[in-house]
């Protein structure tokens, strides 16, 4: 308990200090604050139509501070980038696809389900919340990179994104020591739609996700900033052997078989990129790869051996989890082919029509009236609510921006959230907004 409430102060503390580190001007302080935030977005601490979570708070409180600044001084400008546009463009084509999916309703081409209450079209403008408030970001960004130059901007936001990591890790080693650790759950983009404070005492450590593989997901960004920092000599060689190695055993801890696949995969990409290929290189690789495997495999947590658990990824029927995995995965894909090879169903609109989909092996699972279904794979969601030709428009325009960026950081942000994407609906929790944070060249619309 007093570990937890200690961590809950922290960002209240976090949340409070905003004015005094504006009022002073500290630039640097406001992208602490963002950053650390973001890490921390399941509780909800207010809901209006918008869960109004640590970091939606924190970036509201900035906006508005920038805002009367700027107002007061009689100046305003935009700078928009590359990346900037990626979100626009999501934004643009979400809105198309709702138009497209009103047409089909009105004209009978999609059937309307009595079985949810919220119409299609307005579902779609209440998911899109999230992502247009999240705009806020591009003018925040703009007045830090007003008070900051690039290099240091750039090395404030790797090193931050790096040690926000180390507050939710550490919350995984105190639930799985069991030593008295609560999680408040009340975020309705996690199906919490009811107030409660669990306590994590011999239960799956989850960090502050709630959920073990959205911790090991927000986590995996924070790797990320880890490796970054050290090639970029930000950090010292130790303290990146001590932050990955508390970020692995968080892992590890959390029995996460993506988060798990993630880090191992990534941690050999990087150490190859950043070694390059040689007889040393590939020696280390297998004898770490060597090491790895025995010790997983000689390691039992929460009753699962983890190397038959990170095997059991590529298993349909490996257990409950991975069958609804795999299942509706299935189903968006009989979804997408059947309804959405030109027109698509609307943004965020798949589960009114996914029920019929779903394939015979999930059976055993039931799911209550009027629940919207989960979605494991957000791809495969797209290609289903904007139709195949809207879907290829969009992910051909997404990597024709990232790569005029030229920046490896960006490549790989994005790269690692489409694979995630994969997996899971990734739009739920911030981390993935916070790239909007990154210092970015400079293109002035207007002034």
């Amino acid at each position: 308990m007093v570990s937890s409430s200690l961590i809950y102060i922290f960002y209240f503390l976090l949340l409070l200090l905003i004015p005094f580190f504006f009022h002073k001007k500290k630039a640097g302080a406001i992208l602490f604050v963002l950053i650390f935030t973001a890490q921390f977005n399941v509780t909800c601490l207010i809901k209006l139509g918008i869960t109004f979570s640590f970091f939606e708070v924190a970036l509201l409180i900035t906006s508005i501070l920038i805002f009367i600044e700027q107002v007061y001084k009689k100046c305003w400008s935009c700078r928009i980038s590359n990346v900037d546009i990626v979100f626009f463009l999501f934004l643009i084509f979400s809105f198309i696809s709702v138009c497209v999916a009103f047409c089909r309703l009105l004209f009978g081409d999609l059937q309307l389900t009595s079985e949810y209450s919220t119409i299609p079209g307005v579902r779609s403008i209440m998911s899109l919340n999230k992502p247009l408030f999240y705009l806020l970001i591009i003018p925040v960004r703009n007045y830090i990179s007003s008070q900051l130059s690039y290099d240091i901007y750039k090395e404030k936001f790797l090193k931050y994104l790096t040690y926000s990591g180390i507050i939710p890790s550490i919350a995984v080693v105190l639930q799985y020591l069991s030593i008295g650790f609560v999680v408040v759950h009340n975020n309705p983009s996690y199906s919490e739609n009811v107030f409660k404070v669990v306590s994590y005492v011999g239960l799956r450590p989850v960090g502050l996700s709630n959920e073990a593989a959205g911790h090991c997901y927000e986590l995996f960004f924070c790797l990320l900033g880890l490796f970054f920092s050290y090639y970029q000599r930000i950090i010292s060689r130790s303290t990146f052997l001590l932050l990955y190695s508390l970020f692995f055993v968080s892992v590890i801890l959390s029995i996460s078989r993506t988060g798990l696949l993630f880090f191992i995969a990534y941690s050999a990409y990087a150490y190859t990129k950043h070694s390059g290929v040689s007889m040393k290189g590939i020696f280390v690789l297998i004898f770490m790869g060597s090491f790895l495997t025995l010790l997983l495999g000689n390691l039992h947590i929460g009753g699962f051996n983890l190397f038959d658990r990170l095997l059991s990824t590529t298993d349909v029927e490996a257990d409950l989890s991975t069958i609804e995995r795999y299942g509706l995965a299935h189903a968006l894909v009989n979804l997408a082919i059947d309804k959405s090879m030109v027109l698509g169903v609307g943004i965020y609109n798949y589960f009114y029509y996914l029920k019929s989909y779903l394939p015979d092996y999930m059976k055993d699972l039931v799911y209550e009236r009027g629940f919207p279904l989960p979605s494991f794979n957000f791809i495969v969601q797209l290609w289903a609510e904007f139709g195949l030709p809207i879907f290829l428009l969009f992910m051909y325009m997404v990597v024709k921006y990232i790569r005029k960026c030229k920046n490896t950081f960006f490549n790989e942000w994005f790269l690692s959230l489409f694979l995630f994407a994969l997996s899971f609906q990734v739009l739920n929790f911030s981390i993935p907004f916070v790239i909007l944070l990154y210092p970015q060249i400079k293109k002035r619309l207007f002034k």
